[in-house]
């Protein structure tokens, strides 16, 4: 009989119990993005935004101003709709799926404007979340190695140079 494909899944989070010596139990659920420096889902809109008007990359730039100026209009006819992606991409693939532009009738984007627009939004929050990943990873493998030099130049009593990472 062939499972449902959740069993290495399963053996996995056994070995973790079985493994565990501590008896605490962490459960991250909504608000834990806030805990692990990324954004909540209510800032999503405003974090691609950001991201994308402060990168310098080429593929960024074509994605800025492919989504600017549909999110602007957004935010000042149906500013309900501009801080809540999620209610947005529900909105554009009921246009999409219904091939109608449904709430977006009033403003001047066609079904394929839409779909690229879709697109490039769920490009922008990919690559708005890799590079955030990226930054932060970087930033705790810096962090980490000079916190290594430090306690080293503790253990020799050197006081003339310390290592730290700023922004």
């Amino acid at each position: 009989m062939r499972g449902n494909g959740c069993e290495p899944i399963k053996r996995f989070i056994g070995s973790l119990i079985i493994r565990s010596k501590s008896k605490k139990v962490f459960i991250l659920g909504a608000g834990f993005s806030r805990l692990a420096d990324f954004p909540l889902t209510n800032e999503f809109i405003k974090f691609i935004t950001n991201y994308l008007s402060t990168s310098p990359d080429v593929i960024d730039k074509s994605i800025r101003e492919a989504i600017n100026p549909f999110l602007n209009e957004i935010e000042h006819t149906m500013p309900w709709l501009s801080q809540d992606v999620e209610l947005l991409f529900t909105h554009i693939d009921l246009s999409l799926l219904r091939n109608d532009r449904g709430i977006f009738n009033h403003l001047n984007y066609s079904l394929n404007d839409l779909t690229i627009i879709r697109n490039k939004l769920s490009g922008a929050l990919y690559r708005a979340f890799d590079y955030k990943h990226f930054e932060l990873w970087s930033e705790r493998i810096y962090s980490s190695w000079t916190s290594k030099v430090n306690k080293e130049r503790k253990r020799r009593n050197d006081i003339y140079w310390k290592f730290s990472i700023s922004k």
